[in-house]
């Protein structure tokens, strides 16, 4: 049985519409939204994901930072005769509890008593991650900053006229990164440790740390954030002798043990930690 010519008509008729609502501008229109609506989706939930991931981790970091600077503020700033800056002497709790023993004490004794002469807020900052320039001439504080021990050449984003360093400080501090500009040395504690030799947990850590910089234009400290970018640092000055920050010298104390980790710092340690320097460099005396 054969179709009528009206009917073949009707059936081309109805293909021609089938293809013709295939290919209109309707239909394509309709792809190019569902498209765009879901690379926004992606966009959403990446940046939903980013927000959270910063949002814990700032709430983790900040967990230590006020025990930690009562911590600071209450322990005996003293003269340590070794490096001739000034010192801290933590208690064994406190020791223990921040991982900062005794190979660390000078750092963080110049930190509070030298540079900040003292001042909580700053040296809050510090804590968040400023970046802090510090008046330095002679270069005797670009000198002891990078002989600390475990200290180690690296590279950054930050200008510097000398090699920089990265001086490893605990599970709580981390880092901290060193370098010199013009007649200043500039350092800023970091949230996570860079270069040669750091695990992958760490450079994932830095990697977050630089998006989170970029994303909210604040330094990423280990204990928090700070708007003192290299761009609009803490301008600390010139370091107080320690005749003026801390004149009573450091007592020898009980014999501690030190962690494992303050074993390898204390072996690296002998260029700083060297009785009777001949020298004492200026600024630092």
């Amino acid at each position: 049985m054969g179709y009528s010519t009206g009917h073949s008509m009707d059936l081309e008729k109805e293909i021609g519409l089938e293809k013709g609502a295939a290919f209109s501008p309707v239909a394509g229109f309709n792809k190019d939204l569902y498209r765009a609506l879901a690379c926004l989706a992606v966009i959403l939930l990446t940046a939903g994901g980013l927000s959270l991931t910063i949002g814990v981790r700032h709430l983790r970091r900040g967990e230590e930072l006020q025990p930690l600077l009562d911590a600071i503020v209450n322990s005996k700033v003293c003269s340590h005769t070794q490096t001739r800056t000034c010192a801290l002497e933590l208690s064994d709790q406190a020791a223990e509890r921040f991982d900062l023993h005794i190979a660390e004490n000078p750092l963080f004794g110049f930190l509070y008593g030298q540079v900040v002469h003292r001042d909580r807020a700053e040296l809050e900052q510090i804590l968040r991650g400023a970046h802090v320039d510090v008046v330095d001439q002679d270069g005797s504080v670009y000198t002891f900053l990078t002989s600390l021990p475990g200290a180690t050449r690296r590279t950054s984003s930050h200008s510097s006229d000398r090699a920089q360093y990265g001086i490893p400080e605990g599970r709580v501090v981390s880092t901290l990164l060193v370098g010199r500009l013009g007649d200043q040395t500039w350092f800023q504690l970091e949230g996570h440790p860079w270069g040669a030799g750091q695990s992958i947990l760490s450079c994932i850590g830095h990697a977050l740390d630089f998006i989170e910089y970029v994303a909210l234009g604040r330094n990423v400290g280990p204990l928090g954030t700070s708007r003192r970018t290299d761009e609009y640092p803490l301008i600390a000055g010139s370091p107080l002798s320690t005749t003026e920050a801390c004149s009573a010298t450091c007592g020898l104390g009980p014999p501690r043990r030190p962690a494992a980790r303050s074993s390898k710092l204390l072996g690296r340690s002998a260029q700083v930690l060297r009785p009777d320097p001949p020298t004492s460099p200026a600024g630092l005396r």
